[in-house]
């Protein structure tokens, strides 16, 4: 059993595949997999609480950060449950997108979005570098005993994610605005003209 702490008051486990019990009656593999991976979406959610509950939440909680969140959820559910849980890919998305539908409260066919191109992004460094990374910090979560490490951790990466767009873009607006100076030169003119 790994204990991941009190997280919104309550402390967590994820227990691990050997540890899971069935009623009488209940398909073992049925039972055992809705059972472990409701356990993930306690554990996963438990973090997202933590996150939306700190002061910092109301400044950052924008589709910017709320991606950025998602993908460090997706990297700390694919962790804990491929490791402790033993699940398979499919348990683990429908976990992150129920936490991020209940707990996070985003929209329910953006999450699918999100939690298919987190998928995509996990096994694909190529698909989306930045993703690639927030899910491999999501992924150093688990274990991880200080909770407000992770926390401070979470809107660190907010912050540094959104110098790193904000410089994209402003780098974007210079060179659109270079491309319309050269094009009002004198090649513009000269077809005004004829």
């Amino acid at each position: 059993m790994i204990r991941i702490g009190p997280i919104g008051g309550s402390s967590l486990t994820c227990r691990p595949h050997s540890e899971r019990s069935v009623q009488p009656g209940a398909s073992a593999d049925a039972h055992s997999r809705k059972m472990t991976r409701d356990a993930l979406t306690k554990c996963v959610g438990g973090l997202a609480d933590r996150v939306l509950a700190d002061q910092r939440c109301a400044t950052q909680r924008d589709d910017l950060g709320v991606s950025i969140l998602g993908m460090l959820l997706y990297g700390f559910a694919l962790a804990t449950g491929r490791t402790v849980m033993f699940l398979d890919i499919e348990d683990i998305d429908a976990a992150v997108q129920r936490v991020m539908i209940e707990h996070v409260g985003a929209a329910a066919k953006w999450t699918t979005g999100l939690v298919a191109d987190a998928h995509r992004s996990s096994f694909d460094k190529a698909h989306h570098v930045g993703q690639f990374e927030l899910i491999g910090v999501g992924h150093s979560y688990f274990g991880e005993q200080d909770e407000v490490a992770i926390v401070d951790n979470v809107f660190a990466n907010i912050q540094n994610f959104r110098r790193r767009a904000q410089s994209a873009w402003a780098d974007a607006a210079t060179h659109a605005h270079s491309r319309r100076a050269s094009c009002s030169g004198p090649h513009e003119s000269r077809r005004l003209r004829a």
